[in-house]
């Protein structure tokens, strides 16, 4: 108990903004207790992805609830791994202070933030499971909350390392005379940041592809992962035509 009780304080400090900005420059997100975010991470993920299965298993085939709550932790964890070392890459041609652990840290606290967000939306989506007989609106309904914990935790990221190489209250550092000039201008973070972040979600998106279906459909059989073919923006774009009654 006192294990979950220290998981969850420390998602909650994170949450107040007290874990980022304190001493950035120096610490970044050190002050984090990583292991803490992460195994909270896993359990809000773990939960999220329950009421997703759960419209699924209407049809009483319960391992639609256990598949869709072990996709959304390895949604996010995957996505991550993949995109990481772009990031480290970027940030380091960039001129950026900071090692891959501190960037990591801050990666994984706003995936922490994503999943925090998600879980809240979650008594929602069941609510709408048990009202709806609708699987577009479902589809949907999941995909607009993605879309809002996603531009919520990308937003917390950016700030976050901007926070990182700035910090509010730390004096300009004048450069070192035998200090190598980065390959990208510091004019250029925020536009290389920002490609960043486009890249993070197109990546998120495509996994949650690759791995769906995270909402199954209660008229058809049970399947771990649908056939390899389309793409989201056409399921999305099918979803919402047959929600309008086109």
């Amino acid at each position: 108990m006192e294990g979950i009780r220290a998981m969850f304080k420390e998602l909650d400090e994170l949450l107040r903004g007290r874990r980022t900005g304190q001493n950035p420059v120096d610490a970044g997100a050190g002050q984090m207790d990583a292991e803490a975010l992460l195994k909270a991470s896993l359990i809000l993920g773990l939960c999220y992805g329950a009421f997703m299965g759960l419209y699924g298993s209407l049809n009483g085939n319960v391992l639609q609830v256990l598949a869709s709550a072990c996709k959304v932790p390895l949604l996010f964890a995957l996505t991550v791994l993949v995109t990481f070392p772009s990031l480290y890459v970027f940030a380091a041609m960039t001129g950026a202070r900071q090692g891959p652990r501190p960037m990591l840290q801050v990666v994984l606290s706003a995936a922490a933030v994503n999943l925090a967000v998600l879980a809240s939306l979650g008594p929602i989506t069941g609510f709408f499971t048990l009202t709806t007989t609708s699987y577009p609106f479902m589809k949907i309904l999941n995909v607009f909350f993605f879309i809002v914990s996603g531009c919520i935790a990308l937003t917390f990221l950016r700030n976050s390392l901007n926070q990182m190489e700035d910090g509010p209250q730390s004096p300009p550092r004048p450069p070192r005379a035998d200090e190598a000039e980065p390959i990208i201008g510091r004019g250029g973070v925020r536009q290389v940041f920002t490609v960043w972040l486009a890249l993070y979600a197109v990546v998120s998106l495509q996994m949650g592809w690759v791995l769906r279906p995270l909402v199954g459909d209660p008229q058809a059989p049970f399947a771990w992962f649908s056939p390899r073919g389309g793409n989201p923006f056409g399921d999305f774009w099918g979803a919402l035509v047959k929600l309008l009654g086109g």
